[in-house]
């Protein structure tokens, strides 16, 4: 069983807040509105470890897990004012969904050696005898 909380993962936690701390200071050089850094410190102390336990639920290496947790949290920064109130949690999973499937087709290139999976379909086809011709064994 998969076990994390925000008092287990304090630093985590505090990545998370950190990095859209950062990601505010950047909209604010844009001229963008802030969103409420109070209603997204409660979104991350609210939702952390559920958002971290799904994400290994759904397949994110545990050693990947964090950084997954922090895009998360990083997305709802950027959508906050989109984010209707009440409907956090939903927003946080249905985004942690998508994050998890993105580091699941990652981790796969990453074991096939970065080669795409339409090439190496290819690669698979071609005779492994070719005359100068282009032409096999005429």
């Amino acid at each position: 069983m998969i076990s994390a909380t925000s008092a287990d993962h304090p630093a985590r936690a505090e990545a998370a807040r950190d990095a859209a701390m950062t990601a505010h200071a950047e909209r604010a050089e844009q001229g963008a509105p802030p969103p409420s850094a109070e209603r997204y410190r409660a979104l991350v102390d609210a939702h952390f470890d559920v958002i971290w336990r799904s994400l290994r639920g759904l397949g994110v290496p545990a050693g990947s897990a964090h950084d997954a947790a922090q895009h998360v949290f990083l997305i709802a920064y950027h959508k906050l004012s989109e984010m209707a109130p009440g409907r956090e949690r939903s927003f946080l999973l249905g985004t942690a969904l998508g994050v998890a499937a993105n580091a699941r087709r990652a981790g796969a290139r990453r074991r096939r050696g970065g080669v795409p999976l339409g090439a190496r379909r290819l690669r698979q086809e071609v005779p492994p005898e070719r005359d100068g011709r282009g032409c096999s064994g005429r």
